[in-house]
């Protein structure tokens, strides 16, 4: 049987920046899955300006806009019609704010329909796990809510404690919301935001995903 894994990438980033990245996770998931696997990168729906080469990037939401409220709900609403149109997915890898996203889609999935916001519209079952990498628990009010009920996904969370974007006392916010975090804390140092490849990032991953498929 064949599986779907959805890919969010971070803010400022795109699905070409993201899949480059994400090379390191890709051959570990080929050796890890002994079945075929999908990886599907999309775009965020807003757009953050330009890379330096003059690649459009993109952003799930803008913390510094002041139409956020209506933006947190777009990009759910979009997160739900691509869960509807190319699910069912099996999980997803989420990197910053990626990551972030990733949390709040897989706690609503864990929800009986009733109980989600009416643009949250999808019949997409609960997804099996999630790989975070620097996601946290994100500040703005119109996104407390979706934190009320912990999330009991298996997510594997990767903290840097030496991000120069996002603090680790960010992602803890987002583990204290998690129903089961033993053994699936990866933290590490390094001076830069990006997704670790060492050895030992390379066995915790290689880990979680023999522990979930």
């Amino acid at each position: 049987m064949s599986r779907k894994i959805l890919l969010l990438h971070g803010y400022q980033q795109n699905a070409e920046i993201f899949r480059t990245e994400t090379s390191t996770v890709q051959k570990i998931i080929g050796e890890t899955f002994k079945t075929e696997t999908k990886l599907e990168y999309v775009e965020a729906p807003f757009d953050a300006g330009e890379t330096m080469s003059g690649m459009r990037i993109r952003s799930w939401w803008d913390m510094k806009a002041i139409d956020e409220f209506d933006r947190t709900h777009a990009t759910l609403r979009y997160v739900a019609e691509i869960l509807e149109k190319n699910g069912p997915f099996d999980g997803f890898i989420g990197f910053s704010q990626g990551g972030a996203l990733a949390a709040i889609v897989a706690g609503l999935l864990e929800r009986p329909p009733a109980d989600r916001p009416a643009f949250f519209n999808t019949t997409h079952p609960p997804i099996h796990f999630i790989v975070s990498y620097s996601g946290y628990r994100e500040h703005h009010q119109a996104l407390q809510p979706y934190y009320e009920n912990k999330i009991s996904t298996p997510i594997l969370h990767f903290i840097n404690s030496d991000d120069p974007i996002v603090t680790e006392d960010r992602c803890v916010r987002l583990i204290e919301r998690c129903t089961d975090t033993d053994g699936r804390i990866v933290s590490y140092s390094s001076p830069f935001h990006r997704i670790p490849s060492s050895k030992m990032a390379r066995k915790a991953l290689k880990s979680f995903l023999s522990e979930v498929s």
